[in-house]
């Protein structure tokens, strides 16, 4: 089991020195992309091991990074377009040696002030060596229909934490038009009736499996999933291919698969 506590998505973290203040200058141009999340479109000067890089800027001044192992985040400022990086951190997880060299890449890059240039859609960062070209998340990844994909869970929330399990198989949720979900836990199978309140809230009803008995983490994951779908009136927000479940306090997030 990997504990992760950043955004959810982390395991135990270190700080970056940037050698830089963390504080937005008055002298900065308008942040247009503050509260907007962006995917890696393209990298030139560099060639990216692997996909599926997201950059976000959940508040002013502060980002958050993501790339094929850890994270980075922390806060930055802007001045006559160009990009500083201020009080930083990055999670460390034990990765492939390829994708932790990128993570350390990335770090220097953000570090090394490049310019960077906003038009409404496509953030662009420009370095010495390399150019990073990131569209709205928004326009690249729209977000998914609740119904049509296969949701398979990979992350198990807690309160303020989220476990992830490493599983032979996942377990997923397949709802369909009629009311009815597919669940299927990692061992056991089953199934229910579901409701989406106007209010925006999730409800199941109704929900059988199988009991056959597997591993522990199997089970500790299962019974995960099964807790917080036994809840009333769950949260539910789907973020491009994400799909996150909340109760009071337990919770299960995933990814769509076609």
């Amino acid at each position: 089991m990997v504990l992760l506590f950043i955004s959810l998505l982390a395991c135990s973290d270190k700080t970056v020195d940037s050698g830089e203040p963390g504080t937005e200058d008055s002298g900065s141009p308008s942040l247009d992309f503050i509260g907007m999340d962006f995917n890696l479109e393209s990298s030139q000067g560099y060639e990216l091991v692997a996909s599926g890089a997201r950059i976000s800027f959940p508040a002013d001044s502060d980002f958050s990074f993501s790339a094929g192992c850890n994270s980075l985040g922390g806060t930055f400022s802007v001045e006559s377009d160009v990009f500083t990086l201020g009080e930083a951190y990055m999670t460390e997880m034990g990765c492939d040696t390829a994708l932790m060299d990128e993570d350390s890449w990335f770090v220097s890059f953000f570090q090394s002030s490049p310019v960077l240039a906003f038009d409404g859609e496509i953030l662009t960062f420009t370095g010495a060596e390399a150019t990073l070209v990131f569209l709205d998340s928004e326009i690249a990844t729209p977000d998914q229909e609740l119904l049509g994909p296969t949701w398979e869970i990979d992350t198990f929330i807690d309160g303020d934490t989220a476990n992830a399990y490493n599983l032979a198989e996942s377990p997923t949720l397949s709802f369909s038009a009629d009311g009815n979900v597919e669940i299927f836990g990692g061992c056991n199978g089953g199934g229910g009736s579901y409701e989406v309140g106007d209010d925006g809230t999730i409800s199941f009803s109704e929900l059988i499996s199988t009991e056959m008995a597997c591993d522990e983490a199997v089970m500790s994951a299962e019974n995960h999933l099964f807790s917080v779908l036994g809840e009333t009136g769950l949260a539910f927000e789907i973020d491009a291919n994400r799909l996150t479940i909340m109760g009071a306090s337990l919770g299960v997030s995933g990814s769509a698969q076609e």
